[in-house]
């Protein structure tokens, strides 16, 4: 349906999508981004618009406790309270309780994979992607991670590459940057 991509470097979390909405027969370019920054999270969504407008417009992440892992902190506080929001706006409904949609975020520096059964998965090599043109975005990726390509020529190409090769994914790309509180150069 989409394409999501994450890149980390020197700190700072870069996240491309495009604006494409497909059932995998038609397609249409929206307007919306599928990027954006929530308070301390750069966030980028697949699955469903409805999942990704509460995601940017009706939930508001928990504050990180002292002491408390960045793992512990997603899984114990920003998953309920994110499941709760959800069910809140009537958005997990009974018979598909404990979905959601796929979605990257980056927060502290760091990559995470939000599964749709709310699990969380760290890119332990600095960049990950979902969506339909996944596969296509990750070997772009791949072969461009060591380049001396800027974060954001690195994501907007792998979106390209899925663009050319995967029909529910196109139009207008999107890239943000969730810098790092170190002070890592954009």
């Amino acid at each position: 349906m989409m394409a999501i991509v994450g890149f980390v470097k020197n700190g700072n979390v870069y996240m491309a999508g495009d604006t494409l909405g497909s059932n995998g027969f038609t397609k249409s370019e929206y307007t919306e981004s599928k990027v954006f920054i929530n308070g301390d999270f750069i966030l980028g969504y697949t699955s469903s618009f409805r999942f990704g407008e509460i995601l940017e417009y009706n939930f508001k992440p928990p504050k990180q406790e002292n002491g408390v892992s960045d793992k512990r902190y997603l899984v114990t506080s920003f998953i309920p309270e994110l499941r709760k929001c959800l069910e809140e706006n009537k958005y997990t409904a009974k018979d598909q309780a404990g979905t959601s949609g796929t979605a990257l975020l980056g927060y502290k520096g760091k990559l995470y994979k939000l599964q749709d059964d709310f699990s969380i998965l760290e890119a332990s090599v600095g960049y990950d992607s979902c969506g339909s043109g996944e596969y296509h975005c990750e070997a772009v990726l791949w072969s461009l991670c060591d380049s001396k390509l800027h974060p954001k020529k690195i994501v907007r190409k792998a979106i390209q590459c899925a663009s050319e090769k995967v029909t529910s994914v196109g139009g207008t790309i999107t890239v943000k940057v969730l810098k790092s509180n170190k002070g890592g150069k954009d």
